[in-house]
């Protein structure tokens, strides 16, 4: 069985990254995915899930690869070669 915590605490973490590399604010990803800022607090902390649309969106956002942000590939090498 997955282990959802770490899951959601491994997208947090590249959304975090992501977020500050591309220079956006939590109330720019919020509403990028349609929520507001102290939920994107709580899915930088691995505290909350994010729904399969809102995975899509932050991935347009970033200019990645939704595998970038589960962690099926290094985010350094995603956000190198940019949306493919």
């Amino acid at each position: 069985m997955p282990d959802f915590d770490l899951i959601n605490e491994t997208i947090g973490l590249r959304v975090r990254a992501m977020r500050i590399s591309k220079g956006l604010t939590k109330r720019e990803v919020g509403e990028a995915i349609g929520t507001k800022e102290h939920s994107v607090t709580r899915i930088e902390n691995g505290r909350s899930s994010l729904s399969a649309a809102q995975l899509v969106s932050l991935a347009k956002l970033f200019g990645v690869l939704v595998s970038a942000l589960i962690g099926e590939i290094p985010a350094s090498e995603e956000m190198e070669g940019g949306a493919r």
